[in-house]
């Protein structure tokens, strides 16, 4: 036992004595790692594997790089116009000269002036008929000037013509006129002659309703402006309500 004792003794003297060496030397890192020492009772273990490296990353991929733009052409310089050339002024005419009279000579005789040429125009239509000439009846003339005063715009009804009689104070006399429809309206008008005072006027329809009528008192009974809404035999009548005498009457449209 003292033997293993002081074998272990002189074996940790000389691993002291060969560090030192090593550390003067500067050979301790190799003479450390190629000679290794068994010191009794230690079991040497297995050096450490070494540890695998982690794998390199990979190289960053390049970034595109996006082309320049090429730079810009410079504006090509428009050509300036040539200004407008100032026309040359026009020389004024001269004046003709006036030839000096000749004495003795008779002066010439002035131009005749141009005829005027009068513009034709179309002929306007009247619209109202000039009041006809007196004819020297009595009743036609009163009729006439009638006409000029409440129909003047108006025709004689499909060319009528003045109807005349005489009647008695009192009586009636009718009359079947046929009168279109619309758009047409018509003017009825009596007018009574010597003797006549009062005479009074009336419409009626087809079916005896009464559409107008003139009771005023005088010779010359009106009914203006009837318009029928459906053509028919209308019956005029005319009554002699004061004197007597002869009448006339006539029917005007437009």
């Amino acid at each position: 036992m003292k033997e293993k004792k002081g074998a272990s003794k002189t074996m940790r003297m000389n691993l002291i004595t060969m560090l030192v060496a090593c550390a003067f030397v500067g050979l301790a890192a190799v003479a450390c790692e190629n000679s290794p020492v068994q010191i009794p009772g230690f079991s040497q273990s297995a050096p450490a594997p070494a540890q695998p490296l982690p794998p390199a990353l990979p190289a960053p991929s390049a970034v595109p790089q996006v082309p320049a733009m090429p730079p810009a052409a410079p504006p090509v310089p428009q050509p300036i116009p040539a200004p407008l050339p100032i026309p040359a002024p026009v020389p004024a005419t001269p004046p003709v000269p006036v030839p000096a009279p000749i004495p003795g000579a008779a002066a010439a005789p002035a131009p005749a002036p141009a005829p005027v040429v009068p513009v034709a125009t179309a002929p306007v239509a009247p619209t109202v008929a000039p009041p006809p000439a007196p004819t020297g009846d009595e009743l036609v003339d009163l009729m006439n000037a009638t006409q000029q005063k409440v129909a003047a715009d108006r025709i004689p009804t499909g060319g009528t013509t003045l109807t005349r009689m005489e009647l008695k104070k009192g009586k009636k006399q009718a009359y079947d006129v046929q009168l279109p429809g619309p758009p047409f309206c018509h003017t009825y008008v009596a007018v009574g002659g010597k003797g006549v005072e009062n005479l009074d006027l009336s419409i009626a329809s087809p079916t005896g309703a009464i559409e107008g009528s003139d009771g005023t008192e005088d010779a010359t009974p009106v009914i203006a402006n009837h318009c029928p809404i459906a053509p028919g035999n209308y019956r005029l009548t005319v009554t002699m309500t004061k004197g007597s005498g002869e009448f006339a009457i006539q029917v005007f449209s437009k």
